[in-house]
């Protein structure tokens, strides 16, 4: 697939089959997701949009834990970050940072002990 070559999209891919996907170590949980929660990455998942499900640990999980998605490959400027829920539980998310490298979104609540929550996003330059 050709790089497109205007300055909106910095070189970089489209429609993003060439990007590396993310794998759960791109992820880094917060705390108050209880004790010994879990992360997958959904097949397909990159830079420039994926899903993420967080399930969160046992004991008590405490209010408004996050999650950090680190990027494989840098924007050349913080992108637009959206995000939303994947799932019909109680919460929702908020885009709280954002770099070139990563950006972190809050989940506006408190967990329920050993639940799915899922994480839907978008990044656009």
């Amino acid at each position: 697939m050709p790089t497109p070559s205007d300055t909106h999209h910095q070189g970089r891919v489209v429609a993003g089959t060439e990007d590396t996907e993310l794998a759960a170590a791109d992820v880094t949980l917060g705390g108050a997701w209880g004790t010994s929660p879990s992360v997958a990455v959904a097949a397909g998942s990159k830079d420039h949009r994926g899903r993420i499900t967080v399930t969160s640990g046992s004991g008590t999980p405490g209010a408004n834990p996050t999650v950090t998605v680190t990027f494989k490959r840098a924007f050349a400027s913080a992108p637009f970050v959206v995000v939303s829920k994947g799932d019909t539980g109680a919460g929702t998310w908020v885009v709280t940072s954002r770099s070139t490298t990563a950006f972190t979104a809050t989940f506006v609540g408190t967990p329920a002990a050993s639940t799915a929550y899922v994480l839907d996003y978008i990044c656009e330059e």
